[in-house]
């Protein structure tokens, strides 16, 4: 069956072309977002964890557990700290796939997964630009090692904490 109207339909590529040879795959807003667990890392530097946990677990001489904790200001500075790496997280993003889309990628990973955490975007747009260009998959990589690294950190802070916690509390009358 050959229609010579179908012709000219034959060579037309349905989806996404690939990326330019050549063309930069990474842009500063994706290490920006790969790397940016660093800054809550750092900021859990500076929280008194072993005192926050002896505040919530009322090993304080106070017969009940009092908010006070909630206004800790190690507390505060890491809270604080996550909601700015959250909100410039999905800023990041937006400028992410503006650069990728004035270099001539089509339809890259959309910005607003970032919302759901750094690293859904930083696998998504991962994903996305290895598969229009064969590259691009670094930031995946140093971000999943970077979540590791995070989770691992901190839950041996906080278990560290809770074991002193435990040891200086006082149970019973």
């Amino acid at each position: 069956m050959t229609d010579p109207a179908a012709a000219p339909y034959r060579n037309v590529q349905v989806g996404p072309r690939p990326l330019p040879e050549g063309t930069p795959v990474y842009t500063p807003w994706i290490w920006a977002i790969t790397l940016s667990p660093l800054l809550t890392l750092l900021a859990l530097l500076f929280w008194d964890v072993e005192s926050y946990m002896s505040q919530v677990m009322g090993a304080s001489t106070a017969p009940t557990v009092t908010p006070g904790y909630l206004f800790d200001p190690g507390y505060l500075l890491l809270q604080g700290v996550g909601v700015v790496v959250w909100l410039a997280g999905a800023l990041f993003a937006y400028l992410d796939g503006k650069e990728l889309k004035r270099r001539e990628l089509d339809r890259p990973f959309h910005w607003a997964w970032a919302f759901l955490g750094g690293l859904v975007y930083v696998i998504g747009r991962s994903v996305i630009v290895r598969r229009r260009s064969g590259r691009g998959i670094a930031p995946m990589w140093v971000g999943i090692a970077l979540a590791v690294a995070s989770f691992v950190i901190a839950t041996w802070v906080s278990l560290a904490a809770l074991s002193s916690a435990f040891e200086s509390a006082t149970f019973g009358p």
